[in-house]
């Protein structure tokens, strides 16, 4: 990814919290695909259709991402792509290193940057889910 920029929404990232991030992007019909990372998990929707998701086990220092076919979720023309994170934020023993919240992506047509991550991502508080209740179990798992 050379474009795009690690991003989040504009208030203070909490343990057990959710956001959402909006793009819109145009298509000539091609051939599209997204390059995706976050901390901790993402559900992400094209035009309205669960397009994919993932949950990552990766670490601070090396961060791995996702590559997504979603051609079949576009058309010819305006897109619209919805992510919604959640970023867990306290480490465990064995499964779970605290990191920075964030979103980074980057949407291809034919090989083609089309749209990134940057400042003009729409992002808000998912206030549809209760953030801030997690309760841990073991030390170990979280």
């Amino acid at each position: 990814m050379q474009l795009a920029k690690w991003i989040w929404d504009s208030g203070e990232a909490y343990p057990d919290s959710y956001s959402r991030f909006f793009k819109t992007f145009e298509s000539h019909g091609g051939e599209i695909s997204i390059e995706l990372s976050c901390d901790s998990n993402y559900e992400m929707y094209v035009n309205g259709q669960l397009a994919g998701f993932g949950q990552y086990a990766d670490y601070p220092y090396h961060k791995v991402y996702d590559t997504i076919d979603l051609t079949p979720f576009c058309h010819k023309g305006s897109n619209r792509i919805s992510i919604l994170v959640w970023y867990f934020g306290v480490s465990t023993l064995f499964g779970y290193s605290k990191a920075t919240a964030g979103l980074i992506y980057e949407i291809k047509e034919s090989g083609k940057t089309i749209a990134y991550s940057d400042t003009d991502t729409l992002c808000k508080k998912a206030e549809d889910y209760c953030a801030g209740r997690q309760k841990l179990i073991t030390r170990q798992l979280g």
